[in-house]
């Protein structure tokens, strides 16, 4: 195995900056950001981002053996279960019966799935988009929806709590060590950037897709459904 000449998080962090910096210019990632938007958006992002980390976590059970893999599957970042409450907040108890993905999220969820099918190691570039991305600016989203929507004791935004996490810059820095030490090669270090940058390329379609519908609820603060 030739040995990695840069550190993977390096790597990472360089290779997606373009893309990255880009999806954070989105109107619909400024409006998030902002709080400028409206219930009906944030419900559909709530709604996507179930069915994307769906598939994540469940490649990551399906390969618990995997030596690259069971370093970074932290228990501190699985999401599905607060974004399961958060919908649960917003739509309503039967929330699992009008949930669908909508065509920017079933062609996210797809490229996770085949690339997952075709090698393992490449669920590290959208586990670090999303996860890293979910501990650093996703923080300033949750925030916002606080804020935007008035939610009392953040109930609506469990998505963006990470209470088994009291340091999030450590825990960051000890991720990015886990990158630095997995037991890949150079050509497995560049398909992992490669399919990082297609995560970022992903979550701007699913952002323009969100941001084009943007128009149908405002966000003036009309309460959610509870159950």
């Amino acid at each position: 195995m030739k040995r990695v000449e840069v550190a993977l998080s390096t790597m990472l962090r360089t290779g997606t900056a373009a893309v990255h910096s880009c999806a954070e210019r989105l109107p619909f990632a400024r409006a998030l950001v902002s709080g400028r938007i409206g219930r009906c958006s944030y419900e559909r992002l709530v709604e996507s981002l179930y069915f994307v980390y769906a598939v994540m976590e469940a490649a990551l059970e399906r390969n618990r053996g995997h030596p690259a893999l069971a370093l970074l599957d932290f228990a501190e970042l699985r999401r599905l279960r607060s974004l399961e409450e958060d919908l649960a907040y917003w739509v309503g108890p039967s929330w699992r019966t009008s949930a669908s993905p909508s065509p920017a999220t079933a062609l996210y969820s797809a490229r996770v799935r085949c690339a997952v099918e075709h090698d393992p190691i490449l669920l590290v570039g959208h586990l670090y988009t999303r996860c890293l991305g979910d501990l650093s600016g996703g923080q300033l989203v949750g925030r916002a929806v606080e804020r935007t929507f008035r939610l009392e004791e953040g109930r609506g935004a469990a998505f963006y709590r990470f209470a088994a996490i009291p340091d999030r810059t450590k825990f960051k820095e000890g991720y990015r060590a886990r990158l630095d030490a997995l037991p890949i090669d150079g050509r497995g270090a560049d398909l992992i950037v490669a399919e990082a940058k297609e995560a970022f390329a992903l979550t701007m379609q699913l952002f323009d897709e969100l941001g084009a519908t943007s128009s149908c609820a405002d966000s003036s603060g009309k309460q959610p459904i509870r159950g």
